[in-house]
């Protein structure tokens, strides 16, 4: 395993390959975190900035499911095609407009509101430790076979793909990672963290 200073050597697009291996390099996801914690949440930011009451309750969340999202889909990167700070602002901006479909179906944003956003395309640093010890620690209490959904879900396989291989509705895969985040955020709640004061 690489030590903290060689990661933080690497170039951008060389951190993304050694995060995107299995088992998880939590070091290096940590420096992954350190490098693009501004960029991601200043995405975010920009993208919310129509919205301030959304922006003020929902902001740090659509972060962390951001992040979250990352994880699911770094393995999929391919430097060949784009340099990784495009291909994570794409994913970020799914990561928004996802949440805002949430909050539309919810009556807190104006229907009208969300085409603005397609014409809107830097602090702080999220502690990892906290996170990865209390996602396995929700992922641990779920059914042994919502974990093992999750376990291919957040390593990057598709909801077709799962469905296949387990035997399990796509529908019912989505629930699942429902549940989860649910779980996670009221867990991350109750711990008293979030993305804003996790230090």
């Amino acid at each position: 395993m690489r030590d903290r200073g060689d990661l933080r050597n690497l170039a951008d697009e060389d951190l993304a390959q050694v995060c995107s291996r299995r088992p998880i390099n939590e070091e290096a996801w940590r420096e992954l975190w350190r490098r693009f914690y501004p960029y991601v949440r200043g995405k975010v930011e920009n993208l919310l900035a129509p919205f301030p009451a959304l922006a003020q309750s929902q902001q740090d969340d659509i972060v962390q499911y951001a992040f979250l999202n990352i994880f699911q889909r770094l393995p999929h990167f391919d430097p060949r095609r784009s340099p990784l700070r495009a291909y994570l602002g794409i994913v970020v901006t799914s990561t928004v407009f996802d949440q805002m479909r949430v909050h539309k179906r919810d009556r807190l944003v104006p229907l009208e509101e969300i085409s603005e956003l397609g014409g809107r395309v830097m602090k702080g640093e999220f502690e990892l430790d906290a996170l990865f010890s209390i996602t396995k620690t929700v992922i641990a209490q779920m059914e042994p076979r919502n974990q093992k959904v999750l376990q291919e879900f957040l390593e990057g396989e598709k909801p077709e793909a799962i469905s296949g291989r387990l035997h399990i509705s796509k529908d019912a895969i989505y629930a699942t990672v429902y549940r989860f985040r649910r779980k996670l955020k009221a867990a991350l709640s109750e711990a008293g963290l979030s993305v804003r004061n996790m230090q």
